[in-house]
């Protein structure tokens, strides 16, 4: 059966004696369940639970699990006190039926300062190598029009932000939690593709807050179209804000997107920043910060691309996918001050079971800032087996 690796990554730090829960595929720290919980369309069979712990100073145990309908999950590992480096659940899972609401507690130990959960990441089996994306932490205010790529963190942008795929899917289950909704007059949420409204849209009514789904419709994905998520604000009122923008992205061919959030980096006394591979927002001038451990599944990685949505850098950059602490052959190149969609669709890496992944950005750059979206699409390979030949 096919396997996805989901994850998230968030570099925010939390606080002693206090729980947290996260979005499933997008990390926003929230103290209230409900907005974190996302009813899943489709079966799955949830295991490899890994935390990446960048700073600890908590000086008593921490623990992360599974939620399922809001109980535990099966899932968990326990964080001792001042430890940091990578915590794995390599034993349980968690299976998942349409309708099961999921997601993250996170429990920070009773004495000490703050702890960062600096990636959370695990493995999803399902017949048609089914990921779930998340836009977490989104607002847009009365009239106006925003966009945000499938997997990020934080405030949309005010021109489309695509991911590009480069074989067929189908996307589908689009579906948006408001906590907030100052807007009088009726929202859209929206799919988009090739720059146009999708099949998939939800309308909010005014003044209205909850979880709102479009379960029916789907968007069928061809090799070269750029997808993204409208948030359209109605014409009256205050803001709105969304816990998490959710959908899912499938194909028969055991491939799925490896997304990377949308950096906004600015330059600065460091020349490189690391960002973590496969969904959330996450740049650091620490790279085992943001690696992510690859699990149980062997992937070859191709079709690289940025969209780069603003960029005051005066001079060039460089995005580059990374192994193992060293610089893979995927690399793509971006003028200074430019903008659009920049590929790199002819190099190919292999990602094997416990490397070490994720991406860099590096530019000489002494003033401007950079703000973009990439993504990376990976397949399945099979994991070598072995035979004992008996010997007559």
């Amino acid at each position: 059966m096919p396997t996805v690796l989901e994850a998230a990554t968030d570099l925010t730090a939390v606080f002693s004696n206090t729980v947290y829960f996260y979005p499933f595929a997008g990390e926003i720290q929230l103290q209230t369940e409900p907005l974190a919980q996302y009813k899943v369309q489709s079966s799955f069979f949830v295991a490899n639970l890994l935390i990446v712990v960048a700073t600890n100073g908590i000086t008593a145990s921490s623990t992360v699990n599974t939620r399922k309908n809001a109980a535990n999950g099966n899932l968990s590992v326990s964080i001792g006190a001042g430890l940091t480096g990578t915590f794995e659940d390599i034993t349980d899972f968690d299976s998942l039926a349409p309708g099961d609401a999921i997601n993250y507690q996170f429990t920070v130990g009773a004495t000490g300062t703050s702890i960062t959960f600096a990636v959370t990441s695990c493995t999803l089996d399902n017949p048609s190598a089914t990921e779930i994306l998340m836009a977490v932490g989104v607002g847009v205010g009365a009239a106006a029009t925003r966009y945000t790529p499938l997997n990020s963190s934080g405030t949309p942008a005010s021109t489309e932000i695509y991911s590009t795929v480069r074989s067929a899917f189908s996307w589908a289950g689009l579906d948006i939690y408001l906590f907030n909704n100052q807007i009088t007059a009726a929202s859209t949420v929206a799919s988009r593709k090739n720059g146009a409204n999708g099949a998939q849209s939800v309308s909010i009514p005014g003044s209205t807050t909850g979880d709102f789904v479009d379960s029916t419709d789907v968007d069928l994905l061809n090799a070269g179209n750029q997808i993204d998520v409208l948030i359209m604000g109605g014409a009256t009122g205050g803001q709105l804000n969304s816990s998490r923008i959710a959908s899912q992205l499938s194909n028969t061919g055991s491939l799925f997107l490896l997304t990377i959030g949308t950096p906004s980096i600015s330059s600065g006394s460091s020349p490189s920043y690391f960002a973590s591979t496969g969904g959330g927002f996450g740049s650091s001038a620490t790279e085992a910060s943001v690696q992510l451990k690859v699990r149980k599944v062997n992937l070859t990685v191709r079709d690289y691309n940025v969209d780069v949505v603003s960029n005051t850098l005066n001079a060039s950059s460089t995005y580059a996918t990374r192994k193992n602490g060293s610089t893979g052959p995927i690399q793509v190149s971006v003028p200074q001050s430019t903008t659009g969609v920049f590929e790199d669709v002819g190099d190919i890496d292999a990602y094997l079971i416990g490397d070490l992944i994720d991406n860099q950005f590096t530019s000489a750059a002494s003033s401007g800032a950079i703000k973009c979206a990439a993504t990376l699409q990976a397949q399945q390979t099979p994991v070598p087996t072995h035979s004992l030949m008996g010997v007559g």
